[in-house]
């Protein structure tokens, strides 16, 4: 059984990221699934129990959850006692379903949860309106050619800086403090972003 802070969080996980809407992405993207214990639904979840728990915060740790501690319940939901028993401690597995694991699946259920926190979390001084913290930032990112065609270096008359410069504009919720996911840009060149026109991407 999972501890109680834990099963919460678990039980909101699975209420959000169901079989159905994971189904629904895969036929979407038409995508095709392997049939084994790292499911899409096993490894977001552990990626993201890897975050809450200090003691899970490693490749072994989230595998051992699946094993003896708070994912197991979710594991024998998923496949069944049958394949719980033959779980070995070892993290492949667990890695190559990280590596398999589709950006616009990880993407798509951000999303997912994001909207539904902030869907349910509503405070009467808002009058019910969603309100949003934004921020803006400049980030470096790695110098390759194709980062150079969409994110030109900072530059002047004479001299141009090495790597490639992204502007970022990420908005928080102000009830449920959930941010969004991210909208990016361009922070030099013709192709330049600003932190307004940004924000109504998200």
């Amino acid at each position: 059984m999972v501890n109680s802070g834990m099963g919460i969080i678990l039980r909101n996980y699975r209420s959000i990221v169901t079989d159905k809407f994971i189904d629904s992405l895969v036929d979407s993207l038409k995508l095709k699934v392997r049939d084994g214990i790292y499911s899409y639904v096993i490894v977001m979840w552990l990626i993201i129990l890897q975050r809450l728990q200090q003691d899970s915060g490693t490749l072994k740790g989230a595998v051992e959850s699946l094993r003896s501690g708070p994912s197991r319940d979710l594991l024998e939901e998923i496949s069944g006692s049958n394949r719980l028993q033959r779980l070995s401690g070892a993290t492949g597995g667990y890695s190559q379903g990280r590596s398999r694991l589709p950006l616009p699946v990880v993407e798509a259920t951000v999303d997912q949860i994001n909207n539904s926190i902030v869907e349910t979390a509503r405070d009467a001084k808002f009058k019910d309106q969603k309100v949003y913290v934004l921020d803006g930032t400049g980030l470096t990112i790695q110098h390759t050619e194709e980062n150079l065609s969409q994110y030109p270096q900072c530059s002047t008359k004479k001299t141009k800086a090495h790597y490639p410069l992204v502007r970022m504009v990420i908005a928080t919720d102000a009830v449920s403090r959930v941010t969004l996911r991210p909208a990016i840009g361009a922070f030099h060149g013709d192709k330049a972003k600003g932190e307004s026109e940004l924000a109504m991407r998200i």
